[in-house]
């Protein structure tokens, strides 16, 4: 997922929201490749599963790329707004990945040992 105009700046007034969605029993990992927004005016917000009415966590600046987030379940809601003004001489954009990822779960083999296997 990329900001608007990527890798130019995003558009002054973004109001843009993604709902990533994975099977039940799946969680959503984002890795952020890159990040940068006007401190305390533009803002990403991440909503977890099920918790819409507020943001589970908020990023917005300059000062460091976020670290990757793992939801606690299989929805996870992105909501990216921006002020009406840009900063001028400064690249204002964002990108991340997201992918599914699963827990470990032990399974049997047919010998009785415990095998560590994903699913």
């Amino acid at each position: 997922m990329k900001s608007s105009n990527y890798p130019s700046n995003y558009n002054d007034n973004e109001y843009c929201t993604w709902q990533i969605q994975v099977p039940v029993n799946k969680k959503i990992r984002l890795d952020f490749t890159e990040f940068r927004t006007e401190t305390g005016k533009d803002y990403l917000l991440i909503y977890d599963t099920s918790h819409y009415q507020t943001a589970t966590i908020a990023f917005d600046g300059t000062t460091y790329k976020p670290p990757p987030f793992t939801s606690s379940g299989n929805v996870v809601r992105v909501r990216f707004i921006s002020d009406g003004a840009t900063s001028l001489n400064v690249t204002n954009r964002f990108s991340f990945n997201y992918k599914q990822v699963g827990k470990k779960i032990a399974k049997m083999d047919p010998f009785n040992n415990l095998l560590p296997k994903l699913t």
